[in-house]
């Protein structure tokens, strides 16, 4: 592999590491050696983007909660102006 940083193999099944922020191996369960692990900081770097992420999707859903909330009042009121017509269409067939 030219440039490309080769990926830790599982002691037991020999397997490529998936996931190396799990202590554990995926596939058989098996213990990784501490040096094929993530290091610490980038597990916590990783954790606070994650975190980044689910806050700024939950402020997107508000703005759409929201928006919805907004359009559902604006109906409200049409259908509620048209209700409160109502009597006066009759008039037109007089």
């Amino acid at each position: 592999m030219s440039g490309a940083a080769q990926r830790a193999l599982c002691p037991a099944c020999s397997r490529t590491v998936l996931n190396n922020r799990f202590a554990r191996c995926l596939y058989c369960g098996a213990g990784l050696a501490q040096q094929d692990l993530a290091p610490a900081a980038a597990t916590v770097q990783f954790d606070a983007e994650a975190a980044r992420q689910q806050q700024e999707e939950a402020r997107r859903q508000q703005q759409r909660n929201e928006s919805l909330d907004e359009r559902r009042e604006g109906v409200a009121d049409i259908i509620g102006e048209l209700l409160d017509n109502l009597p006066d269409i009759g008039d037109l067939f007089d």
